[in-house]
């Protein structure tokens, strides 16, 4: 019974929820993204049958998400920024160049979790373990081909990230 429920709210309200979101943060891949995370949380109530007006349940939680998000990505877009200024920062004190290095290798972290699987592998096996281009074809079971595909699209990603906070200066 809960599980119908829950279905019949997505199949008549989940469209709906992503234009509606859609019409506030302007990104289709955002707007879907939250609208399933909002049907996520629905999920995870104990009875979601005793929403009286699923609509006005799922804006509320949506809204809710929508700004997480929003907060989440400024304090994003403001961290990738300081970093960029600090890799420009020009001869900087001993212990503000350990700060500075260890805050990079943190946002380096983070931007690799946001890599897909095997973006991730490829680009960790190269750079960290060190592994030829035919090693990590032989470990991946994957062309050379590919493992250049993946390991270029990461660092490209990679730079893109980083650096956007930069071009938002200008």
């Amino acid at each position: 019974m809960r599980l119908i429920h829950i279905k019949s709210v997505y199949l008549e309200h989940f469209e709906w929820l992503v234009r509606w979101l859609n019409g506030r943060v302007r990104c289709t891949e955002t707007a879907r993204d939250l609208s399933q995370d909002t049907f996520v949380r629905l999920l995870t109530l104990a009875d979601p049958e005793r929403i009286d007006s699923p609509r006005a349940w799922l804006m509320v939680v949506a809204n809710r998400l929508m700004i997480n998000n929003f907060h989440r990505k400024r304090l994003e877009h403001d961290t990738l920024e300081q970093v960029a200024l600090l890799v420009n920062e020009e001869s900087p004190s001993a212990e503000a160049a350990a700060q500075n290095q260890e805050l990079l290798a943190l946002v380096v972290d983070t931007l690799i979790s946001e890599l897909s699987e095997r973006h991730r592998q490829v680009l960790l096996m190269s750079r960290v373990q060190g592994m030829t281009y035919k090693e990590i074809s032989n470990a991946l079971n994957i062309s050379t081909h590919n493992v250049k595909y993946y390991l270029v699209s990461s660092v490209a990603r990679l730079h893109e990230r980083l650096f956007e906070a930069k071009s938002h200066e200008h």
